[in-house]
């Protein structure tokens, strides 16, 4: 009987090197998530990283479109660029969430002002602050 040692033994040298472009292009593709990124994220990365056509968008988005793309996702500047389009969409998420708080919290505050004049200037004080 005949022990299979390494793949590369049995498996054609196309598929082993397809496989390894999907190993190394784990690392980037981990970054790219439904849930974060924004339509605008997307065209980043498809079209502009990737040089997808521009008719590829996320609703029609196939794991195929990333196989095409294993040269690119593979390489070290690949990782770099999709960890910075992730940590940049946290970051506008963290804004988002932010202005969305504000927003409800500008909805629901009472304040009074009244004017107090100085050296004929008028400047409005608020006089009185509710939540």
């Amino acid at each position: 009987s005949h022990v299979v040692k390494d793949w590369d033994d049995i498996v054609p040298d196309p598929i082993v090197h397809q496989l390894k472009l999907l190993e190394s292009s784990i690392p980037a593709l981990r970054h790219c998530r439904v849930d974060l990124f924004r339509e605008d994220h997307w065209v980043e990365l498809l079209q502009g990283k990737l040089r997808l056509p521009g008719s590829v968008r996320v609703d029609n988005l196939h794991f195929s479109h990333f196989i095409q793309s294993l040269e690119i996702l593979a390489t070290p500047d690949a990782l770099k660029f999709t960890e910075t389009l992730a940590e940049k969409c946290r970051g506008e998420v963290i804004v988002r969430e932010t202005l969305n708080e504000f927003i409800a919290w500008y909805q629901t505050y009472e304040i009074d002002f009244y004017d107090h004049t100085y050296e004929g200037r008028n400047t409005p004080l608020i006089q009185n602050w509710k939540q």
